[in-house]
């Protein structure tokens, strides 16, 4: 076996386990939601990434988002960004910029699929369903990036099984994958080789050059860490939620609970971008739902304190100047995922009380804390987005 035959097989172990950590829970979601039709489809979804894998792109792309831009996204992020660093927009492919239909696409490459399917069904080890549906997903981005050498797929560190599937695809096929810091917490080892990073501080720099020691390492707009805001008094409370806030009647019971904590009034509530909750879903008089559209950093103006659970917002509220409080509960993750009350950014405790809010926060070398982990350290800053733009009209 070659050495380049190797690489190739550790880069699809790490797409079928990347992938599998969360398709498999999801898929599980959904059994448990409606058992029967899950029964009925679970052999036809090995074939579900026909339906989002594109047949080609136009010409004109050059960097490509598997996702839906929705306000205050990852992928908003990425598109204003590029956009703002000189790329232009209609090189930019997004699921919103697929003009074909969905049975377009799953009719002209069944048969590829139905290929690679027989040829799995060889292996000495056959493959689930689960894991056909990853390596076809993963194939499929193969065929497409082969046919548009000139695209860069962008990979979003908050890696989605269909991510995983690119990132693998891209990875054999030149390196060409894009990997985007979205938040300051992704400094992990990346699972797959790169050919360029926009990072967002050291950590993210640092773990893009171990990766991928040659990667063209460039840097998203940068962070300034404001003073800490004193909390007036009356205030205006907010509260931050992840994609897993459900509103149950526990995380009810818990917002009313930290509402009397507190003794706030009223609570302000922004949700995630993904968040299937709506107005109505909040019937209480003491709840208000932020606007979807409204930027963080108007929400951020608009409260004097905010709730949060593992939401990805704490600290970059904390850089605007806002007191942040983390508790458990808001989502199925337990208390302190990312080690932000562990090392000292953040507050925590299970019982909020504002004169402890204040205490913790009062402490001058607390915002120094929060700039050393958004900020770059002795590392010279890299170039900016714009080298970005410079690429892709050189590739066009």
């Amino acid at each position: 076996m070659s050495v380049r035959t190797k690489s190739i097989d550790r880069g699809l172990l790490a797409c079928l386990r990347g992938a599998e950590a969360r398709l498999r829970p999801a898929l599980a979601a959904a059994r448990g939601r409606q058992p029967l039709r899950e029964r009925l489809i679970q052999s036809f979804r090995r074939f579900a990434p026909l339906a989002f894998v594109p047949a080609s792109l136009p010409d004109h792309v050059r960097y490509y988002l598997p996702s839906t831009v929705r306000p205050n996204s990852k992928t908003e992020a990425v598109v204003r960004e590029l956009c703002e660093g000189g790329v232009p927009r209609q090189a930019i492919w997004t699921r919103a910029d697929d003009r074909t239909r969905s049975i377009g696409r799953v009719v002209r490459q069944l048969p590829f699929a139905l290929m690679l399917v027989c040829n799995m069904r060889r292996r000495q080890r056959p493959l689930d369903n689960v894991q056909q549906q990853i390596v076809i997903g993963r194939e499929l981005y193969r065929r497409l990036l082969r046919r548009h050498p000139k695209v860069v797929p962008v990979v979003i560190s908050d890696v989605s099984p269909e991510l995983h599937m690119l990132w693998s695809a891209a990875a054999v096929e030149g390196d060409r994958a894009l990997w985007w810091q979205d938040d300051f917490h992704h400094c992990g080892p990346l699972t797959q080789s790169i050919g360029a990073a926009a990072v967002r501080n050291a950590g993210g720099y640092q773990a893009a050059r171990r990766r991928s020691p040659g990667a063209r390492i460039v840097r998203r707009p940068g962070t300034i860490v404001r003073n800490m805001r004193a909390i007036p008094e009356p205030f205006t409370a907010g509260l931050a939620t992840n994609a897993f806030f459900t509103a149950n009647d526990e995380q009810r019971a818990l917002l009313l609970r930290l509402r009397n904590a507190i003794g706030a009034s009223m609570l302000e509530v922004r949700l995630h971008p993904n968040s299937r909750l709506r107005e109505a879903d909040f019937p209480e008089s003491w709840l208000t739902i932020a606007p979807r559209d409204e930027p963080l950093s108007s929400f951020a103006e608009r409260i004097d304190l905010c709730i949060v659970g593992n939401s990805a917002v704490q600290l970059q509220l904390a850089c605007l100047g806002v007191p942040v409080a983390h508790v458990s509960g808001l989502d199925p993750h337990g208390f302190d995922l990312y080690g932000y009350c562990r090392d000292g950014l953040i507050y925590g405790a299970d019982n909020v009380t504002v004169p402890e809010l204040e205490g913790y926060y009062s402490d001058p070398a607390r915002q120094r804390l929060i700039a050393d982990r958004v900020g770059w350290g002795d590392i010279a800053v890299p170039e900016g987005l714009g080298a970005l733009a410079k690429a892709a009209v050189s590739l066009g």
